[in-house]
């Protein structure tokens, strides 16, 4: 999903991600796709601007459909080693210095919706290539953040979700995950 305010800010690498993301099964066209697609860097800027955009505008739809598409995107291609080094730009310009605060806005958020991609995002980029971008990740990642110990005591919404055996899809499952990982 586009964000419905990115009217500066060119979406056409959102809807590229999105159409590779929804037709992953497709193991050799995805690998050319992804790779076209992060072999010009202004496409990775331009995803890492519309997330960060996203989440600046409070458009919680958009900030969270692009988190879980970049998920799914890092996941496949840390099953794909030739798809490695294409995707390393995009993993290290999701973990810089000035994208990372992304994250702290998605973190310190009071909704699942919004809290659980990204933790999924920052899980599957800290277990890349068996953690390869870990010491980078915890370089500019402040640990120290007060939300994120408040990430594991379970909300109503968790104890509820809890009880429905569903605990998977509770923040703190999210968070236990990729406290693990890390």
């Amino acid at each position: 999903m586009v964000s419905k305010y990115s009217n500066n800010v060119s979406t056409d690498s959102v809807v590229q991600l999105q159409d590779i993301v929804d037709n992953l099964q497709n193991i050799e066209k995805s690998i050319i796709q992804i790779n076209k697609l992060l072999s010009e860097n202004s496409n990775i800027l331009s995803l890492v601007q519309i997330q960060s955009y996203s989440a600046t505008t409070n458009d919680h739809t958009a900030l969270s459909a692009i988190n879980v598409n970049l998920s799914k995107l890092i996941e496949f291609a840390n099953n794909h080693a030739e798809l490695h080094s294409s995707i390393k730009p995009l993993i290290l310009e999701l973990i810089s210095i000035h994208n990372i605060k992304v994250f702290y806005r998605c973190l310190n958020n009071e909704h699942s919706t919004i809290t659980n991609p990204a933790l999924r995002l920052l899980t599957n980029i800290v277990s890349f290539n068996n953690g390869f971008f870990v010491d980078q990740f915890l370089e500019t990642f402040d640990l120290s953040l007060k939300s994120l110990a408040d990430l594991f005591f379970p909300t109503k919404t968790s104890v509820r979700l809890c009880k429905q055996g569903k605990f998977h899809l509770t923040v703190r499952h999210f968070m236990s995950r990729f406290w693990i990982s890390l």
